[in-house]
């Protein structure tokens, strides 16, 4: 025990020493003045301008520019007014007027052009009054109403009786006849016909013989999609001489307008050709295209293309054909009344002597 007390007694003065100097460290440190770092304040600064700002001098002020009157124009001079021929006729022969009102500002009946708001209109011109249809209301087509009130005037048709009608072959007859000549429409031409019958009038006179001889004339010019031809009947001539102007047109049997046949459209002519240059080509660009199997082909069709169009230009419009062979039935519309008086007359006929048995010579 004796030989371990020298040696506790140096480690407690060491931690003796050591804890004295933390707490005269630490007294330094409280007791020492901590530095003022805040920024001292000076003097005041006074700010000041370095040059004195003197305002510009106010604008003078402008009185406004007031707008100058236009000259007042010249006087016109002083015309007479015109007056109508019905203000210019003298009092007894004027007409009795009726005052219209016409400042409702639209809506009702517009004056007529040229006439005073609140003139007078005479009652003659029908300006308004009822039962009149509308008449002087306004313009035409002005006032729908006016316009559908006007009822439709249909003028009487008188009955009159047809003179000769013995001989008179009237409007609406339909004569048979027999081709005698082929038709074709490539070119205008004549054709001619026969009756094949007797021809009545409304009596039952004949009037066209059988044999009867008729001429027409066509002018072809047959369209696509037309399918007839119209043809004029201008004379007739009977086997006695009798010659009459016809001037009506051709109809088939049943009374169409006129004549059927065989239509030749000429498709080969007028696609013929296109289509064959077509084939040409097609097989012109299959022959290449067979023939470069390797690498890219460019086929230019474009020369081609215009070679096409160009042969179809001059074949698309050739019109189509119509043909009529000879022998067939046509008819002819009488488009208006044929008069045969002046070579036509009926008289009586005296019986022969043998009819007659009262008279010398004759039959019992």
């Amino acid at each position: 025990m004796a030989g371990r007390a020298p040696g506790v007694g140096r480690k407690a003065g060491i931690g003796a020493l050591v804890a004295g100097t933390v707490l005269a460290c630490g007294a330094i440190l409280l007791s020492a003045e901590k530095p003022n770092l805040k920024p001292q304040d000076g003097p005041p600064r006074a700010v000041r301008p370095a040059i004195r700002y003197e305002p510009p001098p106010p604008l003078p002020v402008q009185p406004a520019a007031l707008p100058v009157p236009p000259p007042p124009p010249p006087p016109l001079p002083e015309k007479p007014l015109a007056l109508t021929p019905a203000q210019a006729a003298p009092p007894s022969q004027r007409q009795p007027r009726l005052l219209v009102y016409t400042a409702n500002g639209g809506g009702g009946a517009n004056p007529a052009p040229g006439a005073v708001p609140g003139a007078a209109l005479p009652l003659g011109d029908g300006a308004g009054m009822p039962g009149d249809g509308g008449r002087g209301m306004g313009q035409p087509g002005a006032d729908d109403l006016a316009t559908r009130l006007q009822p439709t005037r249909l003028t009487g048709a008188s009955a009159g009786v047809l003179k000769n009608q013995p001989y008179r072959l009237s409007t609406g007859t339909v004569i048979p006849c027999i081709l005698q000549t082929a038709m074709d429409s490539t070119l205008p031409g004549f054709v001619t016909c026969v009756v094949p019958q007797d021809v009545l009038g409304t009596t039952g006179l004949t009037l066209l013989d059988r044999g009867t001889k008729v001429v027409g004339e066509f002018r072809g010019g047959v369209r696509q999609g037309v399918e007839r031809m119209f043809v004029v009947w201008t004379r007739a001539e009977t086997p006695q001489g009798v010659v009459i102007a016809l001037d009506s047109p051709a109809s088939d049997p049943l009374g169409r307008s006129g004549l059927d046949g065989a239509v030749d459209r000429h498709f080969w002519q007028r696609f013929g050709g296109a289509l064959l240059l077509s084939f040409v080509d097609g097989v012109l660009q299959a022959g290449v295209a067979a023939a470069s199997k390797e690498g890219t082909t460019t086929i230019n069709t474009g020369q081609t293309q215009s070679v096409i169009a160009e042969s179809l230009r001059g074949s698309i419009d050739i019109p189509p054909t119509l043909r009529k062979n000879q022998g067939e039935l046509v008819s002819i519309f009488v488009a208006r009344d044929l008069d045969f008086s002046t070579v036509y007359r009926v008289q009586p006929t005296a019986a022969p002597v043998s009819d007659r048995p009262w008279l010398p010579g004759g039959r019992p």
